[in-house]
């Protein structure tokens, strides 16, 4: 929100095989997919996911 306080952390297991980059970005269009369901609008997106 407008404070910085986080309104909603969700979290999935997948079992694949697939480099942390990408398996990052699943992990993101699984967290906007969910974000559209709930209909919300201004979101923020923090990933750790490093590049080599």
């Amino acid at each position: 929100n407008q404070m910085g306080n986080v309104v909603l952390s969700a979290c999935r297991k997948e079992f694949i095989d697939v480099e942390p980059i990408l398996a990052e970005a699943l992990g993101v269009r699984w967290y906007l997919q969910k974000a559209i369901e709930a209909n919300m609008k201004d979101i923020v997106i923090a990933s750790d996911a490093a590049t080599a």
